[in-house]
């Protein structure tokens, strides 16, 4: 006989109730982007050893400013900045790049408002009507259409258990969490970027390094990678949840069997500049994700590197293979098409972070 199909209501409905605990159970402290993640108690917090933006971009090179501007075409140059100096463009740069990130804080809050039905200021509501144009049209058309509920908005995740004193863990957030008509998972990512390349002429910006040495080095690979580390994060942030809240059999057993397939991981570009929303399907790297964690002394370790290096100089340095601790090469790992399996080497079967006993 076929199987049956899914509940999907029902798969719907636990992931939404599962991931609202989620909530009580992990915070984000802004200030430093800080997660915290409490005991099994509700009591002790402990941080998360580091989250999972940083430690994707770890198997990247880091973006330095004073070496593109040095190796930037005298004609592109002259005609971008005739007349101002080294000194100049890079303050511009800077400017640029906090004025961009402020912006798309506040858009990522504003499409969770709008996700959750929740009144938008009318002065955010003018400011920023390109955004909100562009997403109302892909929710009609993308969403609605293809009968994706959203379950979740800016959700944080983590996942434990990790290093050789299996007491490492990463964790993050999700923009949304969506469960179609078919009971597939979908993950979501907003960005606001004036472009998303999924390649460059001559492969100019390099490649990755480690678990990543056959990727470019743009922003399609390194966000790809942010998301399936994610993905990874979601499968356990859920069974852990499952400890905590008494579910019907049939609607735990749903989330012990959920799969994340590659095609239903997503980024959404959302400028303002565009004619019309963006989506890119992520890249697939559930085999770089599960390495990165495999070997998660080092790359944790790089990516805290870099943070320092980042906050106490001028100028990012890049980081090569040489500079990578000297540990061991971690084992080819072969991923399923499921997302998530527990037979990864070097990984605990549970994958709890250290308070969770």
């Amino acid at each position: 006989m076929p199987d049956a199909a899914p509940d999907t209501s029902l798969l719907a409905a636990t992931t939404r109730l599962l991931l609202a605990t989620t909530r009580l159970r992990v915070r984000l402290e802004e200030e430093t982007h800080t997660y915290f993640v409490q005991d099994a108690e509700g009591g002790t917090e402990t941080a998360a050893t580091i989250n999972a933006s940083s430690l994707a971009t770890s198997v990247f090179p880091l973006f330095d400013a004073k070496k593109a501007l040095a190796t930037m075409h005298p004609l592109g140059r002259q005609r971008k900045y005739f007349g101002k100096k080294d000194a100049d463009i890079l303050q511009q740069w800077e400017h640029d790049r906090k004025a961009a990130a402020e912006k798309g804080s506040v858009m990522h809050s504003l499409i969770q408002q709008r996700l959750d039905n929740k009144e938008i200021p009318a002065n955010l509501e003018e400011e920023y009507s390109a955004e909100l144009k562009l997403f109302d049209s892909f929710q009609h058309r993308i969403l609605n259409e293809s009968g994706i509920e959203i379950v979740a908005t800016e959700i944080p995740v983590w996942i434990g258990g990790l290093g050789k004193d299996e007491a490492k863990s990463v964790a993050g957030t999700i923009d949304a969490v969506g469960v179609d008509e078919d009971g597939r998972i979908h993950l979501f990512d907003w960005k606001r970027c004036k472009k998303i390349r999924a390649r460059v002429p001559n492969k100019a910006f390099g490649l990755g390094c480690g678990p990543a040495r056959q990727a470019e080095n743009v922003n399609l690979e390194h966000y790809s990678v942010q998301l399936h580390l994610y993905a990874l994060c979601l499968k356990q942030t859920l069974q852990r949840a499952l400890q905590w809240v008494a579910l019907q059999a049939s609607a735990a057993e749903a989330i012990r069997g959920l799969s994340i397939p590659c095609d239903d991981v997503r980024i959404v570009n959302i400028y303002p500049g565009n004619s019309c929303y963006q989506i890119f399907k992520a890249t697939d790297h559930r085999s770089t994700a599960w390495a990165i964690l495999n070997d998660i002394d080092r790359w944790s370790c790089v990516a805290i590197q870099r943070r320092k290096r980042t906050t106490s100089s001028d100028g990012a340095d890049n980081i090569t293979e040489a500079d990578l601790p000297s540990v061991a090469e971690s084992p080819q790992v072969n991923a399923s098409d499921e997302v998530a399996t527990s037979s990864a080497p070097s990984a605990r079967r549970d994958m709890i972070i250290v308070p969770y006993k």
